[in-house]
């Protein structure tokens, strides 16, 4: 339902306005993802803006830490380069200077398609 109200909200916004938005700013995370809402999204160019993705994730799923300790990451850092991995903008929040730092090395490494696929799969 939620993500029908998404697609409604931008529907209607382009009806009114006749303009899309550039950028659609939702929560999400790997129990919020919406592959439908992406599709949408692009299919009418609207960027995805995530914000709160580690507040609203449990970095301790197994699928996380699994992932995590092939790659010798944190879960956090795998969840913001799954973020990356699907197109959208992540927003992750710190006044901790490390944990800035440790959020830019999400840029240092890739998942495979069967990660991407096991993670999306939290949302089940």
């Amino acid at each position: 339902m939620a993500a029908a109200r998404k697609l409604l909200v931008d529907v209607e916004l382009i009806a009114a306005t006749e303009v899309a938005p550039a950028v659609n700013q939702v929560p999400w995370s790997p129990p919020r993802h919406d592959p439908e809402t992406l599709a949408a999204s692009r299919e009418r160019e609207i960027v995805v803006m995530g914000y709160g993705p580690l507040r609203r994730t449990d970095l301790a799923d197994p699928t996380l830490a699994a992932v995590a300790g092939a790659h010798g990451v944190s879960p956090a850092q795998v969840v913001l380069r799954w973020h990356l991995h699907h197109g959208v903008v992540v927003i992750p929040r710190s006044a901790d200077p490390g944990h800035r730092r440790a959020n830019l090395d999400a840029l240092t490494f890739a998942l495979t398609p069967d990660e991407i696929a096991a993670i999306d799969a939290i949302s089940s």
